[in-house]
């Protein structure tokens, strides 16, 4: 596993443990687009996929 993909992972499990949820792939996604030098943002962007509408759907 990659640091990059280690530390997302840990900041979703960070989010679910703040949250009391079960840690889901919503939550990976979320810290993915969330974190503005991320692999995945930047894929994203190149596809024309807007962080912010997704975070916001994301619920």
């Amino acid at each position: 596993m990659s640091v990059e993909a280690r530390g997302a992972l840990q900041a979703a499990q960070r989010t679910v443990c703040r949250t009391g949820t079960v840690l889901r792939t919503q939550h990976l996604l979320y810290v993915l687009i969330t974190d503005p030098g991320s692999r995945a943002r930047r894929i994203l962007n190149e596809l024309g996929v807007n962080a912010g509408e997704v975070s916001a759907n994301s619920d």
